[in-house]
């Protein structure tokens, strides 16, 4: 009896490996995305200071700067330039310069790739995304400095438009 029920057992236990099995059908299909890269603003410059002017002297502050940053898809290569509303700008490029007048002082600006200001900004992109990572985005710092030459008279006729101005406001603009 112990030999039959030694069998049974044996049998059982072969019946049940069959039965744990497994049998994989296969359904394939794709994984798209319609990615639409862009660029935002992520800080704002603050004023371009000259400070004080002596007429037929120079600006108390020679070279006054501010920081532009924006974030971007990666592998952009967006221009800049400036706006043209208070002034000039150059054509669309990687950097820009422009014109523009306050209290009849011709000052100047040129913004360019600020590749000191922090890490993860131009030139080393962001990373891309891995399996259980997130990608990081594109940091392009522009450095707004200004420029005022030496020796202006300056005016201040008043509703003269420039010549009475003592500030504006520019804008940088990112295409891409």
């Amino acid at each position: 009896m112990k030999k039959i029920a030694l069998i049974a057992a044996l049998g059982l236990m072969g019946m049940g490996s069959a039965m744990a099995q497994t049998t994989q059908v296969n359904g394939t299909f794709q994984v798209s995305v319609n990615l639409t890269s862009k660029c935002l603003l992520e800080t704002a410059g603050t004023t371009v200071d000259f400070g004080t002017y002596d007429a037929f002297g120079s600006a108390s502050n020679a070279a006054p700067f501010t920081l532009v940053s924006y974030k971007c898809t990666r592998g952009m290569t967006p221009t800049v330039k400036f706006d043209v509303t208070s002034g000039t700008t150059s054509t669309a490029g990687a950097g820009a310069t422009a014109e523009g007048v306050l209290s009849g002082l011709l000052y100047s600006l040129t913004a360019a790739l600020d590749t000191t200001a922090t890490a993860g900004a131009e030139p080393t992109a962001g990373s891309g995304g891995t399996l259980g990572t997130l990608g990081t985005d594109q940091k392009r710092i522009y450095k707004v400095t200004g420029a005022m030459a030496t020796g202006q008279a300056g005016c201040i006729t008043a509703g003269a438009g420039t010549c009475a101005a003592t500030s504006h406001q520019r804008t940088l603009i990112l295409e891409y």
